[in-house]
């Protein structure tokens, strides 16, 4: 009888361990999927924000704060040269816009990336970035000092861009990510 409880005591605790190893194991995994959604979208939008910055175009980059009415509504236009991903085609002035939109049925806003031709009557094609990313945010710096707005015919010097994603899960929680963009 002895010789039963121990072996059951040690088979709970044996339990216990295989279960909290295997909590740890998800949590991190989920982890590096929020990391690298972050990354994803931090990178096309660095991509996009320099080929704009390389254009220098009068209003190549103008950002809008958030409204009052609206949590988490910043969006950013660009105008942009973009190049064709395979061999064929060439590049092209587009039209790049970022916007966190709330789409119906949905409770939390997704970050979508809009482009459009320079040209009157483009196609406007709309790509949904992240379904975990729930908030947008950006500034600009013009040398001295950071605005959350960015409305002026010259680039800014830099651009703060932090987007937060939501990791979902028993722990869920939110994520921020911030890089910085530089014009030189």
């Amino acid at each position: 009888m002895a010789v039963l409880a121990v072996s059951g005591l040690l088979l709970v605790g044996m339990w216990r361990f295989y279960h909290g190893s295997m909590r740890a194991y998800q949590r991190g995994l989920r982890d590096v999927q929020v990391t690298q959604n972050a990354r994803t979208v931090l990178r096309l939008m660095t991509r996009d924000i320099q080929q704009a910055l390389v254009t220098a175009l009068p209003f190549g980059i103008q950002g809008v704060a958030q409204q009052a009415a609206q949590v988490d509504t910043d969006r950013l236009a660009l105008l942009a040269i973009t190049y064709p991903t395979s061999t064929q085609g060439a590049a092209s002035l587009q039209r790049i816009r970022y916007r966190m939109e709330s789409r119906s049925g949905e409770e939390a806003p997704i970050l979508t990336r809009i482009t459009t031709g320079a040209v009157q009557d483009s196609v406007e094609r709309v790509i949904p970035l992240g379904e975990h990313v729930r908030s947008l945010k950006m500034r600009y710096f013009d040398g001295q000092m950071w605005y959350d707005t960015w409305q002026r015919d010259t680039l800014p010097q830099a651009l703060e861009l932090t987007v937060g994603l939501e990791k979902r899960g028993w722990d869920a929680r939110m994520h921020y990510f911030t890089t910085v963009i530089t014009t030189q």
